[in-house]
């Protein structure tokens, strides 16, 4: 099975929660014997893809820029374009979108999303507009599978967007972290 992330997360930010947990769930998916995992970052600005070791960045296609000369106005539609040839060639069964582009993939592809939060939509008076929300409702609207961090994030996301039977899966964050012993314990 054919698995694609694309860029958006990793032009948005250098380092980061959302770009930290979709770069972990890359890597690990990477390590399946039985998935051919791709992720497509574009030109980016992102430190964890920058770190990452080589045998994964044989899987990554994209090209390190730094933070400050990323804009995502900028990047986002180079990259989409780049990423829709891409997609096109590799053919992958599942997209995984990073974030709320939604770059078109081949039909025969299924597209996830991860809904991290709903905070937008909680708290719309703290933001300037409500554009994210509506690229989220959209992202939403046409990824076939979504993915919730938490019981309360699908909660929220039922409240605030009609997901005419979309699948929905709650899926916890993990982390990476070795567990080690304190000092001086027994």
């Amino acid at each position: 099975m054919k698995v694609l992330f694309d860029y958006a997360a990793f032009v948005l930010q250098a380092r980061g929660g959302v770009s930290r947990v979709l770069f972990e769930l890359f890597k690990s998916l990477s390590k399946q014997a039985r998935l051919q995992c791709k992720l497509f970052a574009g030109f980016h600005c992102n430190q964890y893809i920058r770190e990452a070791p080589p045998e994964l960045k044989k899987r990554i296609i994209g090209c390190y820029l730094p933070p400050n000369f990323v804009h995502p106005k900028l990047f986002f539609p180079i990259n989409r374009v780049m990423f829709q040839l891409y997609a096109k060639w590799f053919n992958p069964d599942i997209c995984h979108y990073t974030y709320f582009e939604t770059p078109k993939v081949p039909n025969n592809c299924k597209a996830v999303i991860t809904v991290h939060d709903m905070i937008h939509e909680i708290f719309p008076e703290t933001f300037s507009n409500d554009n994210e929300h509506k690229r989220k409702q959209q992202a939403v609207h046409k990824a076939d599978g979504i993915i919730c961090i938490s019981d309360n994030t699908k909660k929220d996301l039922e409240k605030f967007i009609p997901l005419e039977n979309k699948a929905v899966t709650v899926i916890h964050h993990g982390n990476n972290l070795v567990p080690t012993l304190w000092p001086n314990s027994t």
